[in-house]
C-alpha cells in the first residue's frame, strides 16, 4: 500500500454524513445529481442582475480568470521554430513561455474544425502543432505531457510538471483525427490517442492502492496548494475523456470505468456546506474534505455529467458530418430502398454490396431521436429496409468496412453475406448499455442466424466483437475488403444464382422469403406485434405487482 493510503481506507469509519446521491446506473439520477451541482456552481455567479455593468456581465469573481471563458493564438515562428506563446502581449508575465495547454487548445480546434468541414488546411495545422509539441519534448515516448517551456533558452529546457488538463486536451484531438482520417494515418492518431488514455489513467488516477481508479491533480492535491484554476483541471479531463470516447469507441470500455468510479467518489464527495451537497476537491477521502468553490463544483459536474455521453443518453451527432451520414434516418433508409428498386428493375440479376464511404463506419445504427420522433418510421423505413434486404432477389452482401453498432449490426444481419475488415472496426447490440429494449423485429434475425451463446453474448454482454472473433462465431462469414468479397462472389457462382426461375419469378426472393418466415412475419406485421407487446407488458406490469405486494407481505409477517 502506498504511503497515505491509510486516510482513504479509514474513511468509511466516519460519522456518516449527507452526500450527493448518484446511481451511476440511472439516468435519471445521474442528472438530478448534475443538476444540483450545476445550481450550486451559479451561485458563484452574481453578474447576471439588471444592475451589473456591460464590461461584467460574463466574467466571473475573481481571482477567476478570462481562460476560463475563452482563448486567443497566434503562431510565433521567432523562437523555438514555432509553437503559440501563453500569453500575446509582452507586458504579460508569461509572454515568453510557450506551454501545452495553449498549444494543445489550438490542436484541438484545428482538429475539430478538420472534421466539421473537410478542409485540409485544418487537418495540417493540426498536424504541424502536434509535431511541433512531440518534437520540443512537451510530449514524451509514453506520451506524457508537461506543462511548458521557456522561448527565452529557445525552448531547451522543458518544465515537467504534469496537470491533467493537457494531455485530455490532446485527447479530444487524437481521437478526433482517428476518426476522421483513414489508412496509416488513421492508424498513427489511433496510437496517439492509446498512448494518451494510458498515460491519462497512469498519471490522474489512483492516488492509492485502494481508491485505484479515482482521479485527481497529483502535481497539488496531495500538498495542499492546488490554486483556483488548477482545482478545476479535473473538470477538463472528464470532459474530454468522455467525448474522446465516442468518436473512438474501442477506448470507451477503459475510459467508462475511469469515469464511472470517479463519478462515485465525486458523490462522496459532494456532502458539505448547509445543504450536504457542496463539494469539495479530494474524491478519493470518502468525505468533504472542506474545500468549496466553483472549481470543485464544474470538476464534479463535468464528471458525473460524464456519464451521460458514455451511457449513450447525450447527443454524439455533429451537424452534417461523417457520423450523420452513417446514423440511419428516414431520407438515408428511402433513398437505399430506392436503389434497390432501381437495381432490380433496370438491372440484369447480379449481387448487392453495401459498404459506407467512411472508412471508420460501417455504420453507427439508429438516431434515436429522428426515429422516436418521425412518425411511421419503423414500419414505413427501417423494417421496410430490413424486410427488402432480407428478401431480395439477388443475393446481398454487407461490406462491414468498420465499426457496426446496434441497427447497423441489424441491417447487416439482414444480408445474405457478410464480410468484415479484418484490422478495425466492431460489431456491437449495446441496447443493454443504453437501457433500450430489443423488439421482435430487431432481434428474430440474431436468433435465426446465430447460436443462443452468441446471441446472449451480443445482447445481454453487449460484447464487442473483433473481426476473427466475429468470424470464429458465425456472425460474418468472411474476412477482407472489396476485393475479397468479388472472389467470394465468383467462387460460389452467386450472379448465375441470382437468375429468374422457370415460373418467371425470382426464385431466389421466394426462397429467402421462405427460409426467414419467422423474422419476415415480425417485419410485416409490426403493428400487430407492437399490440402484443403491449399486451405482453401489461402482463409483465400486473405480475410486477403482485410479486412486490406479496414481498411487503412477507416483511410485515417477518416484523412480527
Amino acid at each position: 500500500m502506498r504511503a497515505g493510503s491509510l486516510l482513504a481506507a479509514t474513511a468509511a469509519g466516519l460519522p456518516a454524513v449527507r452526500s450527493l446521491e448518484l446511481d451511476v446506473d440511472s439516468t435519471d439520477s445521474i442528472r438530478n445529481a448534475a443538476s444540483t451541482l450545476a445550481y450550486g456552481m451559479m451561485d458563484y455567479y452574481q453578474n447576471n442582475q439588471s444592475t451589473t455593468p456591460p464590461t461584467d456581465v460574463g466574467t466571473m469573481p475573481p481571482p477567476l480568470y478570462w481562460w476560463m471563458g475563452g482563448a486567443v493564438y497566434r503562431w510565433d515562428n521567432t523562437s523555438c521554430n514555432g509553437g503559440l506563446k501563453w500569453q500575446v502581449f509582452e507586458s504579460r508575465s508569461g509572454y515568453h513561455y510557450k506551454n501545452s495547454i495553449s498549444n494543445g487548445g489550438f490542436f484541438q480546434m484545428a482538429s475539430r474544425l478538420a472534421r466539421y468541414t473537410g478542409n485540409q488546411t485544418y487537418l495540417d495545422w493540426a498536424e504541424k502543432s502536434w509535431d511541433w509539441m512531440w518534437d520540443i519534448g512537451l510530449i514524451d515516448p509514453n506520451y506524457n505531457v508537461f506543462d511548458g517551456t521557456n522561448d527565452l533558452i529557445n525552448c531547451s529546457e522543458i518544465d515537467h510538471t504534469a496537470w491533467s488538463y493537457n494531455p485530455s486536451m490532446l485527447l479530444y484531438g487524437t481521437a478526433i483525427l482517428y476518426n476522421y482520417t483513414d489508412g496509416s494515418a488513421s492508424e498513427m492518431w489511433q496510437e496517439r490517442t492509446s498512448g494518451l488514455v494510458e498515460a491519462c489513467a497512469r498519471n490522474f488516477f489512483g492516488p492509492f492502492d485502494n481508491t485505484s481508479n479515482v482521479m485527481y491533480e497529483p502535481s497539488c492535491e496531495p500538498s495542499n496548494d492546488c490554486n483556483y484554476d488548477q482545482k478545476s483541471f479535473k473538470a477538463y479531463l472528464a470532459r474530454w475523456m468522455s467525448k474522446a470516447s465516442v468518436v473512438a469507441p474501442y477506448i470507451s470500455e477503459s475510459v467508462n470505468k475511469l469515469l464511472t468510479d470517479s463519478a462515485e467518489a465525486a458523490a462522496e464527495a459532494c456532502s458539505g456546506g448547509t445543504g450536504g451537497v457542496t463539494c469539495g476537491q479530494k474524491w478519493y477521502t470518502g468525505e468533504w474534505d472542506d474545500d468549496y468553490g466553483i472549481s470543485e463544483q464544474l470538476s464534479a459536474l463535468e464528471v458525473m455529467q460524464s456519464l451521460l455521453l458514455l451511457d449513450g443518453d447525450a447527443v454524439r451527432q455533429y451537424p452534417r458530418t461523417n457520423e450523420m451520414l452513417t446514423k440511419w434516418w428516414q431520407p438515408f433508409c428511402q433513398a437505399i430502398l430506392l436503389a434497390l428498386d432501381i437495381i432490380e428493375t433496370r438491372h440484369e440479376p447480379g449481387v448487392v454490396i453495401t459498404t459506407s464511404g467512411i472508412s471508420k463506419f460501417y455504420s453507427n445504427g439508429l438516431d434515436l431521436e429522428h426515429a422516436s420522433f418521425t412518425p411511421g418510421f419503423f414500419p414505413d423505413s427501417l423494417y421496410a429496409l430490413w424486410r427488402r434486404m432480407l428478401t431480395y432477389p439477388m443475393p446481398t452482401i454487407a461490406l462491414i468496412n468498420g465499426h457496426a453498432f446496434a441497427g447497423a449490426l441489424m441491417l447487416a444481419m439482414h444480408h445474405d453475406y457478410r464480410i468484415m475488415n479484418p484490422h478495425k472496426g466492431y460489431l456491437c447490440l449495446n441496447e443493454v448499455e443504453l437501457g433500450v429494449p430489443l423488439r421482435p423485429p430487431m432481434s428474430s434475425v440474431f436468433r435465426q442466424k446465430v447460436s443462443p451463446q452468441t446471441y446472449r453474448k451480443l445482447v445481454l454482454e453487449a460484447y464487442r466483437y473483433k473481426a476473427l472473433e466475429a468470424l470464429k462465431e458465425g456472425i460474418v462469414d468472411w474476412l477482407g475488403g472489396l476485393e475479397e468479397a468479388l472472389t467470394h462472389v465468383d467462387e460460389l457462382k452467386l450472379v448465375q444464382k441470382a437468375q429468374k426461375g422457370m415460373s418467371g419469378k425470382k426464385a431466389y426472393g421466394d426462397l429467402k422469403r421462405e427460409m426467414w418466415r419467422e423474422t419476415v412475419d415480425y417485419l410485416e406485421n409490426f403493428g400487430a406485434e407492437d399490440g402484443r407487446d403491449f399486451r405482453i407488458q401489461a402482463k409483465n406490469d400486473r405480475e410486477k405487482e403482485a410479486s412486490e405486494r406479496k414481498v411487503k407481505e412477507w416483511e410485515a409477517k417477518a416484523k412480527l
